[in-house]
């Protein structure tokens, strides 16, 4: 019988959703090709498009967030964003993430249009030449809903 400060694991931290792990095995080509994708965004340019496929629990989430943390540490002209689509399945909230993480606040939750939050997002990225990189993790939340191609089409003119 256990007691109350004892565990049968010996990091239980692991079932933590933030939890990034030290080494990150087996993963090291998934990683690199994922990296490729995103160097015309080092050079100021729109990266390619990326569908990071696969079942649940094989590291697709985390490679993205062991990619993002690269970025950050590297460089400021890509802003990585990871919006979860389980979280939020709209097409204001995505952007609200979106706008959270660019500018570290969430936009007023009331009186203001999207267009608005869209336009300031926009504009930030031309005024500092910056590239933002958006992972839509667990995006068949948004295409059970109908909403995938609507967030995408917006998504992919923020630049015009």
């Amino acid at each position: 019988m256990l007691r109350g400060d004892q565990t049968l694991f010996r990091d239980p931290d692991i079932f933590d959703i933030d939890y990034m792990p030290e080494q990150f095995n087996f993963r090291d080509t998934q990683l690199d090709e994922l990296a490729y994708t995103l160097g015309p965004a080092m050079k100021g340019s729109r990266p390619f498009n990326s569908v990071i496929r696969g079942l649940p629990g094989t590291g697709k989430t985390t490679s993205v967030r062991l990619l993002f943390s690269e970025i950050e540490q590297t460089t400021k002209r890509i802003v990585p964003v990871y919006v979860n689509c389980k979280n939020d399945r709209t097409r204001v909230s995505v952007f609200a993430t979106i706008f959270n993480q660019i500018f570290g606040h969430y936009p007023p939750t009331t009186g203001i249009a999207f267009r608005k939050i869209y336009n300031e997002i926009g504009n930030y990225l031309v005024e500092s030449k910056t590239v933002a990189v958006v992972c839509l993790d667990d995006v068949n939340y948004l295409m059970y809903e109908d909403r995938l191609n609507d967030i995408l089409y917006v998504l992919l003119r923020i630049y015009e």
